[in-house]
């Protein structure tokens, strides 16, 4: 994991077993001064653990009043988690509204930075 300024690039999988380091970077993010930038395109692995880390960090930025910025690669593994626990339909479209936040963050046609 790398961290500079706000922003933070995940260079590993984002499953449970990453999950509690992951979660003291974002912490430290979170505490820091400015709106948060989150590059999970190198990623290639995302479980339900990472997808909830990721909720709790939009619900802390939010509480900080401060903004989220996701990158994610279209058809990468946060777009088939998403897909795999319904969050989005099997295209990668939404349904809803709260869906449109997580289709907001895969980025059509990224490739890994």
């Amino acid at each position: 994991m790398n961290c500079a300024g706000n922003s933070w690039k995940s260079l590993e999988n984002l499953t449970i077993s990453e999950v509690r380091d992951a979660t003291e970077a974002l912490r430290a993010l979170v505490r820091s001064e400015g709106d948060i930038e989150i590059d999970l395109r190198p990623v290639e692995d995302i479980d339900t653990a990472g997808v909830q880390l990721l909720v709790a960090l939009r619900r802390s930025v939010e509480r900080a009043g401060k903004s989220l910025r996701i990158h994610a690669n279209h058809n990468g593994a946060l777009q088939k988690t998403l897909i795999g626990i319904g969050l989005l339909t099997a295209e990668g479209t939404t349904r809803s509204a709260g869906e449109q936040l997580w289709a907001g963050y895969i980025e059509e046609g990224a490739t890994p930075a």
